[in-house]
């Protein structure tokens, strides 16, 4: 369904209830009733009840709403206990991209479709969506981002959007295989997984050709490889191929600030870490509510639903015909560098963030993990009914968990006895840096096997490693 306030408030608070307080929960699995969508977008008509009063500020419904998806998706992306299970059997698009892919298992079906179209309602990416799309493979996300080209059924596996793909009956039995469990933590959802999933299964020869965007790879990584999105299209206006002048005209049709901003961000994502990701997002969010085209998308979008007799949203489904909104400004080539970085770099008072789990320095031998998250900013406490108190994990737990392994312990022992080597003075080493949150298991899987499983750094939500 749509995505309101009310459904947002009580997902967001089950899932940092459960994160939280509950220490006998396994995991946490998302999914949805039917097969129709799993989250199309924003439900516009519940957020702005009264499109005539809107004003060019954003309201301050708008900024929690939003805010609350950002929030959502560190909770559910984050590495602390327990495990998060996501299965889309349906249309994802918008808020639903946030609590879709930062589960640690991302999941698809035959039925899933998987959009990402905020440029084209003058908005841009947000809860982790830059994140996600800029690690895929060969600018495969760049492309996808900037053209809202869906992507569907066994090519969200292929494309690297989901880590697991099944029929979705076959989820029931991961279920049934949680609740029969004697294990707790990742390794128990794993092990559900690829039971209740049947792993060893074969994907046809077929199957692996009839990936969509095969045909194309080589051309998206050429024209997407550059630097700016002026040089994008230049790109492939010289491809001249059939496909590379659909795709320009598809980025050409978008909001001209958003195509700008969506792709910087994109950029940067590339090199960033999750909680970045989610920072840049809130900063870009809030400024481009701020402008013309965040209006003008809305009032696009509701017209283009009223003519097809469907409710509002933004990040949603495909629109009927109507009349070009009219951006502002109208072309890329008017949209000014400085403009790009004020919305990617501008604050707004208490509104930015910062989240995390760091290491903390190495002493006598002993590796020290931090497991309070940052909640130095009043955003995180923000609609939440209390703030968060975390215990302390024991290292029974952390073992469990797998944020520390035998080799980790060894490479400390060995660290500290070794004369030679000069101590580290830096205390702030990114759990991202030293491997946390990945999995022992093979490195690469047999390409004929179905794994139908990412290796283990990317299920567990550490891509940028």
């Amino acid at each position: 369904q749509l995505l309101d306030r009310a459904t947002l408030d009580w997902i967001s608070h089950c899932v940092h209830s459960y994160k939280t307080y509950n220490k006998e929960v396994m995991s946490i699995m998302i999914r949805n009733t039917g097969s129709t969508a799993f989250c199309p977008g924003v439900d516009i008509k519940s957020l702005y009840p009264d499109m005539d009063a809107f004003t060019s500020k954003w309201q301050p419904e708008a900024r929690t709403y939003y805010r609350k998806v950002q929030e959502l998706a560190w909770d559910l992306a984050s590495i602390a206990y327990p495990p998060t299970v996501s299965v889309m059997n349906g249309f994802v698009g918008g808020p639903g991209l946030s609590f879709g892919l930062n589960c640690h298992y991302a999941c698809g079906t035959s039925n899933t479709v998987i959009a990402l179209t905020e440029p084209a309602s003058g908005f841009v990416p947000y809860g982790g969506a830059s994140f996600r799309y800029a690690k895929l493979p060969r600018k495969l996300g760049f492309y996808l981002a900037l053209t809202g080209v869906p992507v569907s059924g066994i090519d969200t596996f292929f494309s690297e959007l989901v880590s697991h793909f099944a029929p979705e009956h076959l989820y029931d039995d991961v279920i049934h295989s949680l609740e029969d469990s004697q294990y707790r933590g990742f390794s128990a959802v794993r092990m559900a997984l690829c039971d209740g999933l049947m792993m060893d299964k074969l994907i046809p020869k077929e199957a692996r050709r009839a990936f969509s965007f095969q045909p194309h790879l080589d051309a998206i990584e050429r024209c997407f490889s550059h630097d700016d999105i002026e040089s994008v299209l230049r790109a492939l206006e010289e491809e001249k191929t059939a496909w590379s002048q659909e795709t320009r005209e598809l980025i050409l049709k978008a909001a001209p600030t958003s195509i700008k901003v969506t792709f910087e961000m994109l950029k940067l994502a590339e090199s960033m870490a999750f909680e970045e990701c989610l920072q840049m997002e809130n900063r870009a969010l809030l400024n481009m509510m701020e402008r013309a085209d965040y209006e003008t998308g809305l009032r696009t979008v509701l017209s283009k639903d009223a003519a097809s007799g469907e409710g509002g949203e933004v990040g949603g489904a495909t629109t009927t015909a109507a009349a070009a909104p009219m951006w502002s400004p109208p072309r890329i080539e008017d949209v000014s560098k400085s403009t790009v970085q004020q919305v990617l770099t501008q604050i707004h008072d208490q509104d930015d963030f910062r989240v995390g789990i760091v290491v903390e320095d190495i002493e006598g031998g002993e590796l020290k993990v931090n497991t309070e998250p940052k909640l130095d900013y009043k955003w995180l406490q923000d609609g939440h009914v209390e703030p968060v108190h975390r215990e302390k994990l024991s290292e029974e737990e952390l073992f469990d968990m797998g944020l520390i392994t035998d080799e980790m312990v060894e490479a400390v022992e060995r660290y500290s006895q070794d004369p030679a080597v000069e101590r580290r003075e830096d205390p702030d080493v990114s759990a991202g840096d030293l491997g946390f949150g990945e999995q022992d298991g093979d490195d690469q899987a047999d390409e004929d096997i179905v794994g139908l499983e990412l290796p283990e750094d990317e299920a567990t939500g550490n891509k940028e490693q």
